[in-house]
């Protein structure tokens, strides 16, 4: 068997580790980046490892456990998350944490492996509790998490990066760069109250004990959505605390995932084809037209009042916000970054289309479903909401193709910030000829959060764009209706465990 195979990297491993405890050795420490390289390729690059893995988990399909193409996803994100700690931990000569984490990593191998085994013999626990009474409480446990993302803003740990020193570090970073210089920009980031994060975390670990108490473990429908809704919660928290450090790396991988191989090659095919066939098909006449920021704001006011959707469009600057348009889901506003203007037809299109159609409307219905959850967003529900998004837009021929461009290269960038600094990814970038500007934008979407961006890693979540449209198409290939996701915040994956009187 494969892990058989590898299992003396865990050994040669732990024996280094326990060297360099007491002493500092150059030689050890190449040999076990030796040692390190060969355990990433062995359970990431391994065909034989992962072919072994589809056939042994394409059995279970029992009490609603499925193990398909989702679940090898989970494995191998998690498993890059392991090592990108491991690496963490090393590069800091924090030699005893390493050691914890291979070890913890071989026990977490080992018990990925025998999960046949595990799970066939696993019996659901009996629910003593009548089905009335688990419905009362889990849309009472439910309500408790809504009011705490709604307090605090935490429908997305976006929410909290933010680099005051962004402008003088690109600045500086592009003047170093042109001149043959490797220089990784210093980000420093608002410091974020500390009452705020301990006051959740305490209100969100009531939300824990009172789910536990039920031994919702393996429920369905409802009560699966509810509690995979509490453990995301948890990682955000998480996430939150770890902005600055190379953690973030970890918890933006738990609540997001990071690229298969698939994808990243996908995302290779389209760099090297050029301009894609939407940019062919676009409709000049959409971008003929200019408006200003206030005409802007008025038309999207309209289309509010029309709706009688009780929001508000606030005029931003580029220090509060990245992109053109955000939806700030908990205060139910439209923000416009003026600083964008003048703005043509199809950015309105696409305002309303992508920002107002989608993210605003899949909240106000979900505030309207019995589970409110589904207002900000069931656990993993961000593909398939950037899906949609795509979708209208492609409805109204209104794809803006830099930002049909910026899809496949945050997927490219992910996958080389998870094993490069800040400099390298944007060199590779310029090297597939791709704008200062661009680049640059991208590179700091993927390595925000981090302080030092010459570390491996960063805050891995914007590949959803791309992996969105792509599941998106699978799901209307296969007979699916865009439309039957617009009734909350939901990932396809989910919507099989919507109970009939909770269905959309």
């Amino acid at each position: 068997m494969f892990f058989d195979e590898k299992s003396r990297v865990f050994r040669r491993l732990r024996r280094i580790l326990k060297y360099l405890q007491r002493v500092d050795s150059d030689i050890k420490k190449k040999e076990f980046e030796d040692g390190l390289k060969e355990l990433r390729i062995g359970f990431l690059e391994n065909k034989r490892f992962i072919k072994w893995l589809k056939k042994h988990h394409s059995k279970i399909d029992s009490k609603g456990l499925a193990y398909g193409s989702d679940y090898l996803n989970h494995l191998f994100s998690k498993v890059t998350a392991m090592l990108m700690e491991i690496r963490g931990h090393f590069n800091e000569r924090n030699y005893s944490e390493t050691l914890n984490l291979i070890e913890k990593m071989e026990k977490f191998v080992i018990w990925e492996i025998k999960a046949d085994k595990r799970y066939m013999r696993q019996n659901v626990n009996v629910i003593q509790l009548s089905q009335e009474e688990i419905i009362n409480h889990v849309k009472e446990i439910d309500r408790i998490i809504v009011k705490i993302i709604e307090r605090y803003g935490l429908d997305d740990p976006v929410n909290f990066i933010s680099i005051p020193n962004k402008n003088s570090e690109k600045k500086k970073f592009i003047e170093l760069f042109n001149k043959g210089v490797v220089y990784n920009p210093r980000f420093s980031y608002k410091l974020i109250p500390e009452e705020v994060l301990s006051k959740t975390e305490s209100q969100a670990g009531d939300v824990m004990r009172q789910l536990r108490d039920l031994n919702l473990d393996f429920a369905k429908g409802a009560y699966h959505l509810v509690e995979k809704k509490r453990l995301n919660l948890q990682t955000i928290l998480n996430l939150i605390r770890s902005i600055g450090t190379y953690k973030v790396t970890k918890y933006s991988m738990q609540l997001y995932g990071f690229p298969s191989n698939d994808l990243v090659r996908e995302a290779y095919t389209a760099l090297e084809a050029g301009k894609k066939v939407v940019e062919q098909q676009l409709d000049a006449k959409l971008d003929q037209k200019r408006y200003s920021v206030k005409k802007f704001k008025n038309k999207v006011d309209k289309f509010f009042s029309k709706n009688k959707m009780n929001w508000k469009t606030v005029i931003k600057t580029s220090d509060d916000l990245d992109g053109r348009f955000k939806t700030m889901n908990t205060k139910r506003e439209f923000w416009v970054n003026r600083d964008a203007a003048p703005f043509s037809e199809r950015d309105i299109i696409k305002a309303i289309e992508h920002e107002i159609k989608v993210h605003a409307f899949r909240l106000e219905s979900g505030r309207k479903s019995p589970l409110k959850i589904l207002a900000y967003g069931t656990s993993g529900y961000l593909p398939t909401e950037e899906g949609l998004t795509t979708y209208f837009e492609d409805l109204k021929n209104a794809k803006n193709p830099v930002l049909e461009k910026k899809k496949y290269l945050y997927v490219i960038t992910e996958f080389l910030a998870a094993k490069e600094g800040f400099y390298h990814c944007f060199a590779s970038l310029m090297e597939y000829g791709i704008d200062p500007d661009l680049a640059w934008d991208v590179v700091v979407r993927i390595k925000r959060g981090l302080s030092n961006t010459s570390q491996a890693g960063g805050f891995f979540k914007d590949h959803v764009y791309f992996l969105g449209d792509k599941l998106l198409r699978e799901f209307i290939a296969s007979g699916g209706r865009a439309e039957d996701l617009l009734g909350g915040k939901i990932g396809i994956e989910d919507v099989k465990h919507l109970i009939k009187k909770y269905r959309l």
